[in-house]
């Protein structure tokens, strides 16, 4: 509908999983901090029930991870699952957060042994544990390398 509130509307008249899945990955983004709004979902096949699902970016790998997000999260609601996501931390409400990442220079930077600053942390851990947990072996997609003495 290309308004505010239109998507809401599709949903009351009834819309189909690829634009919901649009729109999903559009919100995960921006929840991310990324500004971005353009998404399109158009069939390719209907009788097959293939759609090809389009949606802005500013970081690629991230909109990878919201569509992938969004996927589970989408086929979570259609079958009645929940979707568990873990807790990773929380951070206070604290106006210095804004002002410090404004001015260029972000809590961890401004205040690194600051409270704030330690939780961050502690959330980032936790990030780069799973992160690692979920690793994946690429070796074989990359070209080999043979290095010789002449």
């Amino acid at each position: 509908m290309g308004e505010r509130g239109g998507f809401f509307q599709r949903l009351d008249r009834g819309t189909y999983p690829a634009h919901i899945l649009e729109h999903v990955t559009i919100e995960l983004q921006s929840l991310c901090g990324s500004e971005v709004g353009f998404g399109r979902a158009r069939a390719i096949d209907e009788d097959a029930g293939l759609y090809r699902v389009i949606v802005e970016y500013e970081e690629e790998e991230l909109a990878k991870a919201c569509l992938l997000a969004g996927r589970e999260i989408l086929l979570a609601a259609l079958n009645g699952r929940d979707y568990d996501v873990p807790f990773l931390g929380s951070l206070p409400l604290d106006i210095r957060i804004r002002e410090q990442a404004d001015s260029g220079r972000p809590t961890v930077v401004a205040d690194p042994d600051g409270a704030v600053a330690k939780a961050y942390m502690a959330i980032a851990r936790k990030v780069a544990v799973a992160v690692a947990q979920k690793a994946q072996d690429y070796s074989a997609k990359l070209p080999s390398i043979s290095i010789q003495n002449t």
